[in-house]
């Protein structure tokens, strides 16, 4: 599989006359697989380190003010705020577009989590269940409103990912379980 992706992406992005420019997203960098190796030039933002395009990841909070404001519903901000505000982009607070339409979409139904069916949480529950008592008392003061201060990585390597604290709480803060504080 990673040299399918490997020559895949380099055919994409490589030398394509028709292409000036390509952007990759994803939530977790892949790490050690070498599948970039054939790609010159690459840069990288994300969540700790978004440089100019940390407003480009989702809605800023000016732009669900004004669509909350364009369908009257300027006066559920605190409460989109409380459900899906769960992104920080270096200094720049971010919502998922999803959560903010359906949000607007479903009024005056309650806020949903609109991504809790859309995707299977088995790695991370298998994750937390074996993760030992730390993980659970760090993971206890998180449900009570506390901080958590770890270690993470940007380069995850999701085969080594068992066992270690510091690969469970960078999968949780990339994937969009945690976020910066």
């Amino acid at each position: 599989m990673t040299g399918f992706m490997r020559n895949w992406l380099s055919g994409a992005l490589k030398d394509h006359s028709s292409l000036k420019k390509g952007v990759l997203t994803g939530i977790l960098r892949v790490a050690r697989e070498s599948i970039f190796s054939g790609l010159n030039n690459l840069a990288v933002a994300g969540i700790l380190k978004a440089g100019p395009f940390a407003d480009k990841f989702g809605f800023t909070e000016p732009e669900v003010e004004q669509l909350l404001d364009g369908f009257d519903l300027s006066e559920s901000l605190p409460e989109a705020r409380r459900w899906y505000n769960g992104y920080l982009f270096g200094e720049t607070v971010i919502y998922n577009p999803w959560s903010i339409l359906n949000f607007i979409n479903d009024r005056p139904a309650p806020p949903a989590a609109h991504w809790v069916n859309t995707s299977s949480n088995d790695l991370v529950r298998d994750l937390l269940e074996s993760g030992g008592a730390e993980i659970r008392e760090d993971l206890e003061s998180l449900l009570a409103g506390e901080s958590v201060e770890c270690e993470v990585t940007e380069d995850l390597p999701l085969r080594d990912i068992r066992g270690d604290s510091w690969a469970i709480w960078s999968l949780l803060l990339f994937s969009g379980y945690l976020k910066p504080v």
